[in-house]
């Protein structure tokens, strides 16, 4: 048999051709990598299993190839650019973290940090609670020792809600019973 015996399998869903012809029955699936062009004859044969392919379909797929190749080119350089911009803004939004806590007199955050602490003491529902934890949050400033105080000041104030909420009905605290392990 000649290599003119070959079948050309056209695929319906964008697959390279596959050639299947009585010759080799072991390469049932080749698909194609390595091609050479004979000039003489002019047709196109696969080095891996000697087969001839249609032209026009490896046209096709080196166009898709070239196709998706640039749009990835053109994805990479979107991205790039995306991940500058963003780097830019981080610049901006860490200079404007420096210079906003520059303006700020020590003084001045000494008394937010005071009528925190007040309002935190005067505690006396959840709804009070909320509403402190929501003016606290325009002050971001404080000093990491500030902010470990004012979690302590939350703490004793929910733990203080808790206890007056036992008096008027159920206790939510967990109570430790000793060797009730056992």
């Amino acid at each position: 048999m000649s290599e003119d015996d070959s079948t050309i399998v056209y695929p319906k869903f964008g697959d390279p051709p596959i050639s299947i012809g009585p010759d080799d029955p072991k390469i049932a699936t080749c698909f194609h990598n390595f091609l050479y062009i004979q000039q003489n004859a002019e047709r196109v044969v696969c080095r891996s299993c000697k087969k001839v392919i249609a032209p026009f379909e490896v046209v096709r797929r080196w166009a898709r190839d070239w196709s998706h190749a640039t749009w990835l080119d053109q994805q990479i350089t979107e991205r790039q650019q995306q991940v500058e911009a963003l780097k830019e803004e981080e610049q901006r939004i860490k200079s404007r973290l420096r210079n906003g806590k520059k303006g700020i007199r020590p003084e001045l955050i000494d008394a937010h940090f005071d009528e925190l602490l007040a309002r935190l003491a005067n505690v006396q529902t959840h709804s009070d609670l909320w509403a402190v934890d929501r003016w606290r949050t325009n002050f971001n400033w404080f000093t990491p020792e500030q902010a470990a105080a004012l979690k302590v000041a939350t703490v004793t104030a929910k733990r203080r809600i808790e206890d007056t909420r036992g008096q008027k009905g159920r206790n939510r605290r967990v109570r430790v019973i000793k060797g009730g392990g056992k």
